[in-house]
């Protein structure tokens, strides 16, 4: 509550003043207490999945993290982690990229891929209650479709272009080459172009 001191005239043309008390509800308390989190726990499973569970949360997410990034290119493959970030999510054995797609939005998800030197990261985040039934969206293998490769290495050829744009990941890929030579694995930018690109 609110102590509000009204200003005006009373009766007989008087000046008065009056302390009104007024609620707001959706007020936060002056001395908010702090929130507390429930315990995260990682437990690692034998084939080397590493799970991540925090309890009474209103959403969750499923990450997958590939070893092997743009490091593990060779010259020839340059580019190839970067298109295949555009991969995932699409045609697989009795499932189109369509009906991928279809199922991760009918179930609220939101799906997130991101590429780095050392892996390539895909994932969603859902309701808990399709976080188990989507599983089959990052473990079925990927057919590798024609228009789904030919859109990869489209999709990855502008975001290789964009990317040279900005100043910070051009100041990135700098650093790595000046430490490791322009001709290493590790020299070489991260956004490089996939072959067959325009």
């Amino acid at each position: 509550s609110k102590q509000i001191l009204l200003r005006g005239v009373g009766s007989g043309g008087r000046r008065c003043l009056s302390t009104v008390l007024e609620d707001f509800p959706s007020t936060p308390a002056t001395s908010p207490q702090p929130r507390t989190v429930g315990a995260v726990s990682v437990t690692k499973l034998p084939s080397g999945l590493t799970v991540i569970t925090s309890p009474n949360t209103a959403s969750s997410t499923v990450s997958l993290t590939i070893p092997g990034g743009s490091l593990a290119e060779l010259p020839s493959e340059s580019g190839a982690s970067l298109a295949a970030r555009f991969l995932a999510f699409t045609s697989a054995r009795g499932r189109s990229t369509l009906k991928t797609r279809r199922d991760l939005e009918d179930a609220g998800a939101t799906t997130f891929t991101g590429h780095a030197r050392e892996g390539l990261t895909m994932g969603y985040t859902c309701s808990p209650e399709y976080a188990e039934e989507l599983l089959t969206t990052l473990s079925q293998k990927t057919l590798y479709e024609p228009w789904d490769v030919s859109s990869a290495i489209s999709q990855s050829s502008l975001l290789g272009t964009s990317m040279s744009t900005s100043p910070l990941l051009t100041l990135q890929d700098g650093i790595y080459s000046a430490s490791y030579g322009p001709d290493t694995v590790a020299g070489r930018s991260v956004y490089g172009s996939p072959r067959g690109a325009p």
